[in-house]
């Protein structure tokens, strides 16, 4: 699509441009600015994680959750938090970390500390890493999206 026009792009985020969008992702970044790749990573993981988390209800809550953990573990794994200066979503880093920590569970049948934290995460505590996600997913879509 190149109308201009405010339009989802395949992650879901909404584009204020008109920019390109093929199906592989290296032919939508030649142009885009080159700001634009500095969160584009995080905005596919954030963004993949948003979608686990919105399956079907008739879907394991916890394979969804751990399916969402994983992602955001990757796109966590290369941020540099030095280059966000916005408190609200460094808080909403310092929570989602939380609500991750898998520190001091057991995995004896090697199922997966992350998993097995899934599965012990409260429905207040499920809420909130909806909402947190959600938050950091349209952040980074912002970031990573708009070259701003």
């Amino acid at each position: 699509m190149t109308d201009g026009t405010f339009k989802r792009n395949h992650l879901g985020c909404v584009r204020h441009s008109p920019v390109y969008y093929g199906s592989w992702i290296g032919l939508a970044l030649p142009f885009v600015g080159m700001n634009t790749v500095k969160f584009h990573y995080q905005m596919e993981k954030f963004s993949e994680a948003r979608r686990a988390l919105m399956l079907p209800a008739e879907s394991d809550r916890a394979h969804r959750i751990g399916a969402a953990f994983t992602a955001m573990m990757r796109g966590l794994r290369e941020l540099k938090t030095d280059e966000i200066v916005e408190p609200q979503v460094l808080d909403d880093l310092a929570q989602l970390k939380r609500l991750m920590d898998a520190t001091g569970i057991e995995d004896p049948h090697g199922l997966g500390t992350h998993f097995l934290r899934a599965q012990r995460l409260t429905e207040s505590e499920q809420d909130q890493l909806a909402d947190v996600v959600d938050d950091l997913a349209d952040y980074f879509c912002r970031k990573g999206g708009s070259g701003a």
